[in-house]
């Protein structure tokens, strides 16, 4: 890319790539997130995390936490808990997660 009087900028790889897709016309959109350690919130701060994520436009969310609380009884559809805990098998859960998100 030249700038000013024959000098060459440089523009780093991630620039480079976001000038390539909004050149090309593409648009991503992700809406995901991850938060780990929800944990240290306080109950009604959990409560506020949960509902901010389920009012969101945010598609899937992974949130991490230790509790000694158990599993509520009555979730959303779109909810699913992994306690990881109580003998859960890891290769299960996961194959469980990976089906039902696709």
């Amino acid at each position: 890319m030249k700038s000013g009087a024959g000098r060459r900028t440089t523009i780093s790889p991630g620039m480079r790539h976001r000038q390539d897709l909004r050149g090309g016309g593409v648009t991503l959109t992700i809406r995901f997130v991850v938060i780990d350690r929800a944990d240290v919130l306080d109950r009604a701060r959990r409560e506020e995390l949960t509902s901010l994520l389920l009012t969101s436009e945010i598609e899937q969310a992974i949130v991490l936490a230790t509790s000694e609380e158990p599993i509520p009884s009555i979730v959303p559809e779109s909810v699913k808990f992994f306690d990881l805990g109580h003998g859960t098998n890891l290769r299960s859960m996961l194959k469980l997660l990976l089906t039902t998100t696709s």
